[in-house]
């Protein structure tokens, strides 16, 4: 899964609410989620700025039987593309 941002930010993410982690920094972020156990999941996406205004979107879904390749083809370009969330100052893109 890629995403984006309009100015250059700190990308953090978190799987499942366990620790945030690196997930890009600038305008471009990213994470792959190869071999994810079946069942519910949800990924957190935290950009934040320079001025240290924060944006968070949550994303939740159901891993089956499918493969990641599978379900980001079928569900997520159909469900996320081009959803932004944002505060006053930052912006995030999702592809």
């Amino acid at each position: 899964m890629q995403w984006s941002s309009d100015e250059d930010v700190t990308f953090r993410c978190s799987l499942d609410y366990r620790d945030f982690f690196n997930c890009g920094r600038g305008t471009i972020g990213f994470w792959t989620g190869d071999n994810l156990p079946q069942g519910l999941h949800t990924f957190v996406i935290e950009g934040k700025d320079e001025m240290k205004n924060t944006g968070r979107h949550t994303y939740k879904w159901t891993q089956g039987m499918t493969t990641y390749s599978q379900w980001r083809s079928k569900s997520l370009d159909k469900c996320l593309r081009k959803q932004k969330y944002a505060d006053k100052n930052t912006a995030i893109l999702v592809n």
